[in-house]
């Protein structure tokens, strides 16, 4: 079947990029639909992959497409080309059993295929689309006849997004679709963006970019949630120490109130468009983290960890908190940058609650578990941020993600006695400060020591260890 599945999507491709209009002088743009289909909520990852790392082609270069799926399912790639009208490329009328296995590349062409994908015109944006469900899509779903009919079926993506979502996906649609939506934790997607050129003549090499997001939480609107000190401060003392020290070309800042859950999903979308495969992106959190009970069924402790936004709700976690779930999946879109995630915040810290620390209690940085804890939960370690849905998207392909924590899953976080930063974020921005050369490794180890200095003297009943993880820690911060 997978050498059937290949030679259909290649043909299906070769047809697509054959029969296109002649080439404009101004590449137009075609209007993005791809993120009425985006699930924060999958249980699995989807990743689609071209191989050139600047994800341009020139007239006359050949492309190969690559997907694996974590889990075993049914694969719908779509191909959106300049024109904006989708096209579903697999399954069709060469192959209709488009079930693939799990972990499994599939690459597009093989060295044994006679076809090539090669780039014709039109010119300009282009998008690839995997999404991979447990259970076949229904033509009612799809709003199609058949797929299997034609070697390139034209679909709608907010039809696709209303089969899969119910009245979620398309809330400016009235129609309710003939099938049920199916369960978020039963499909994922994933896209990326393709740019086509007539020539690479007269091309200007673009220089690497650095651009960073700066969240800082420390005004709260749940009145459960305690305010903190100076997470505003951190967020913006880490954004002008990268600017000033850090190579950083553009700083996003969000504190407080424009730090909300709506806002931040935002940002990561801006962090996408701003930035290219090859850049170097900073996301950086200050603020109250916490865990729950599993809430997808994915994790293999039981618990889900979250970061509190400004307007993040107790009584709604998996709707007003950002998810790790969902903050994995905002990750996996900025495939193809060189990521470095910071986060100053607890992501477990249980033992927090109820035992306050006389007026410096609200400088804990994290309201520890929220709910019943499974009996399986683990009480240390890392947290399981990294290992699940950073691991999850390693596993896929995805790599060059370097991640910092202000502490370990069991321990809090805390912010200064003298209420002017964080304790991490102080020595980190110490650190960037006094180098002249310095990788993201180097400061963790620098933080690594200091940190529990500061809380064997100022906090001595509450140990913080900080913590780095990825294969992307040799990345110089300035």
């Amino acid at each position: 079947m997978k050498s059937r599945l290949l030679h259909s999507l290649l043909i299906a491709l070769l047809i697509l990029t054959k029969c296109g209009p002649a080439e404009s002088t101004e590449p137009p743009k075609p209007r993005d639909m791809t993120a009425k289909l985006r699930n924060d909520r999958a249980q699995f990852t989807v990743r689609v992959a071209v191989d050139r790392e600047d994800r341009t082609y020139a007239a006359g270069e050949k492309m190969a497409v690559t997907v694996r799926s974590e889990r075993a399912g049914y694969l719908y790639l779509l191909y959106t080309p300049v024109d904006g009208k989708t096209k579903c490329l697999f399954p069709n009328s060469y192959d209709s059993a488009n079930r693939i296995a799990a972990n499994e590349d599939i690459t597009v062409p093989t060295e044994k295929q006679g076809f090539d994908f090669t780039c014709n015109p039109p010119f300009g944006e282009e998008t690839l689309t995997a999404i991979v469900s447990e259970k076949p899509l229904t033509a009612a779903q799809l709003d199609v006849e058949s797929l299997t009919q034609s070697v390139a079926t034209e679909v709608d993506i907010e039809t696709i997004a209303k089969g899969l979502k119910g009245n979620q996906g398309c809330k400016d649609m009235d129609v309710t679709p003939s099938q049920p939506a199916i369960p978020a934790k039963k499909w994922a997607e994933h896209s990326v963006s393709i740019k086509t050129i007539s020539s690479r003549a007269g091309q200007s090499v673009k220089c690497q970019r650095r651009i960073g997001l700066f969240i800082g939480v420390t005004l709260y609107t749940d009145p459960g949630v305690p305010d903190l000190t100076v997470c505003h401060k951190d967020a913006k003392t880490m954004a002008d120490t990268l600017k000033t020290y850090g190579q950083l070309d553009e700083a996003i800042i969000l504190v407080d109130k424009e730090a909300t859950r709506e806002k931040i999903e935002k940002a990561f979308e801006d962090l996408k468009r701003k930035s290219k495969p090859g850049d170097v992106v900073v996301i950086y959190w200050s603020g109250h983290g916490a865990t729950c009970a599993d809430v997808g069924g994915d994790e293999a402790d039981g618990i889900d960890e979250f970061l509190i936004p400004h307007d993040g709700d107790l009584k709604k976690v998996e709707e007003t908190m950002v998810m790790d779930d969902a903050l994995g999946r905002w990750i996996q879109e900025l495939d193809g940058r060189q990521l470095i995630i910071i986060f100053d915040a607890c992501h477990s810290g249980g033992q927090a609650v109820g035992k306050g620390i006389g007026a410096g209690q609200t400088r804990i940085k994290g309201l520890g578990h929220i709910g019943p804890k499974p009996a399986q939960s683990a009480d240390d370690g890392n947290p399981d941020f990294f290992d699940s849905e950073i691991g999850r998207i390693k596993d896929i392909g995805q790599r060059g993600t370097a991640m910092l924590f202000s502490c370990a899953a069991n321990e809090i976080s805390a912010e200064r006695v003298d209420e002017t930063l964080s304790v991490m974020t102080h020595y980190l921005v110490e650190k960037i400060k006094s180098s002249s050369e310095l990788t993201l490794q180097e400061a963790a180890d620098y933080v690594k020591d200091e940190v529990p200095k500061y809380m064997k003297k100022e906090y001595p009943d509450y140990p913080q260890h900080p913590q780095s993880e990825g294969d992307n820690c040799q990345i110089s911060l300035r």
